[in-house]
């Protein structure tokens, strides 16, 4: 779901629940740019919520919505005229990307009325229609390539669903461009190189990881090699950028993670050394982030932790350092949310903890000052998470954990606040959890008065028991046995902490209660 659709979606919801009866499909057809599988999924969570608040008729309403709107965009061309209008809706897709100079937003709005002809046959349309362009266009043969190129390269982009089906026809229109760029070395090394974006996409989508991995470094392998050999050195940091991803990728996917996060940082390190060319800067402060986080990894595999954290927090601080002059704040706040994250784990690895918290501690805080801007909420919400933990940490270690204590409290409150909105269900959990767990490691200060204490636990409670509804709900949404198992066991501590609770604050029948739900 593209999240900057979010709040126009609620305000059609929300114009659809107050409406007169009737009036419905005049108001969808007014608003008919938003009406796709975003929508769809942002009725069906709206309906769970109004479900929970016992709004029953206006659930209801919105569940039927859903189910309507998504078999009306999910129907196909019948099959008669399927040829037909696939061929018409490429030829409409084309049209968009000559006229708007390759504006992908222009493609997209072409893509939304018609969700039904996003299919995996349309990539034979691509193959079928391809010999007909090139014959109409006889003396800009690499012109009509390259818009079939442009054209795949931005439907690719679609943020509103069909993800599978629209890489599957993006990778066939590659495949056909590729066939035909066989004399043309510096254009198929770009074919190429989105190729493997592709191919690398499909596997962060979990369509076969493995292998569309592997055919993603194929794909870069070969693009950086004929640009490395043509001197295309700025299109080359490019690749090497890519094929670092992919092999970082199949690090965290346990694919041989030592081999593979060494492969990524050899690309990765040789992507920087082009990029420190002058005029550069922001690329090469995106590789340096990348090299960090591959250093990183390395260090939560248990690779040489130490020497690995202080490569990380050399490459993340001279990319900030790059950042910092440039604008590119959202960048910028990322890298300083790794960079807190690098010295939080040389802390919990017992590397001058003190120090390192503090520094932790002054990058996360600099990375939410600049995440309270609007449409950065969800990465705020990261970072005052982050930060949370930061000071729980410190308490851990004995660092004045009064004190600490309660700013890990105000930083887990403000980002409970915000993921409390719809779509934020799973990570609302995992804060809520942080937050109970803080105040009860509250309740345990010496320094505690009886009533500090009792509303220390109370606290605690509240936030466990608000963690487990959100958990209950997400397990109710999981429809096979082996992920709900999976998923039991990754929450199972927070029913342990509230019966723990529970316990202390004298109320056993409510711990009982939990430890049979934990059992569901």
């Amino acid at each position: 779901m593209n999240e900057q659709r979010i709040p126009a979606y609620l305000n059609l919801i929300q114009q659809l629940l107050d409406c007169p009866a009737g009036e419905e499909n005049q108001i969808l057809n007014q608003f008919s740019e938003l009406v796709d599988e975003g929508f769809v999924q942002m009725c069906e969570q709206k309906a769970a919520q109004l479900h929970e608040e016992g709004e029953e008729n206006q659930a209801e309403f919105l569940q039927d919505l859903a189910q309507q709107v998504g078999a009306f965009l999910a129907r196909p061309a019948t099959e008669e005229n399927q040829p037909a209008a696939l061929h018409q809706f490429w030829q409409q897709l084309l049209q968009a990307e000559a006229e708007s100079g390759g504006d992908a937003a222009a493609v997209h709005q072409v893509m939304r009325p018609y969700m039904g002809l996003i299919v995996p046959v349309l990539g034979d349309i691509i193959a079928e229609s391809m010999p007909r362009l090139l014959a109409r266009n006889p003396d800009n043969a690499e012109g009509v390539i390259g818009l079939v190129e442009d054209t795949c390269t931005s439907m690719q982009q679609f943020p509103d669903g069909r993800y599978g089906e629209v890489l599957e026809i993006a990778i066939r229109g590659y495949d056909v461009v590729l066939a035909l760029r066989a004399d043309n070395p510096p254009k198929r090394a770009q074919t190429l190189n989105n190729l493997g974006i592709a191919y690398q996409t499909q596997a962060q989508f979990g369509l076969d990881p493995a292998a569309k991995l592997d055919q993603a470094i194929t794909a870069y392998t070969e693009s950086a090699t004929i640009r490395r050999h043509l001197g295309l050195e700025t299109d080359l940091a490019q690749t090497l950028n890519n094929l670092g991803n992919a092999y970082q990728t199949q690090a965290e996917f346990g694919l041989d993670p030592a081999a593979k996060l060494d492969q990524a940082i050899t690309a990765y390190s040789e992507a920087a050394t082009i990029r420190r060319r002058p005029g550069l800067e922001t690329d090469l402060a995106t590789t340096l982030t990348n090299l960090g986080a591959a250093y990183q990894t390395q260090a939560q595999f248990g690779i040489d932790p130490a020497a690995n954290l202080d490569q990380a927090i050399t490459a993340y601080t001279e990319a900030v350092t790059m950042m910092r002059p440039s604008g590119l704040e959202k960048d910028l706040a990322a890298t300083l949310n790794n960079l807190g994250n690098a010295y939080q784990t040389q802390a919990q690895f017992g590397i001058d903890s003190a120090a390192n918290l503090d520094q932790a501690i002054t990058a996360y805080r600099e990375a939410a000052t600049i995440r309270r801007r609007p449409g950065l909420e969800k990465d705020l919400a990261r970072t005052l998470n982050n930060l949370g933990l930061t000071y729980q940490t410190q308490a851990q270690f004995g660092i004045d954990p009064a004190a600490s204590l309660e700013q890990a409290i105000k930083a887990y409150r403000e980002a409970a606040t915000i993921q409390r909105r719809p779509g934020l269900e799973k990570d609302l959990a995992g804060t809520l959890n942080n937050f109970g767990f803080a105040y009860q490691t509250q309740s345990r200060l010496p320094s505690n008065s009886p009533d500090q204490k009792q509303t220390a636990l109370e606290n605690a409670y509240k936030a466990f028991a608000e963690a487990l509804e959100q958990v209950e709900y997400l397990r109710g949404e999981i429809t096979t046995e082996d992920y709900k198992r999976q998923f039991n066991e990754q929450w199972n501590q927070v029913y342990r902490d509230l019966v723990q609770v529970c316990l202390e604050l004298g109320n056993y029948t409510a711990a009982i209660e939990y430890a049979d739900r934990s059992k569901a």
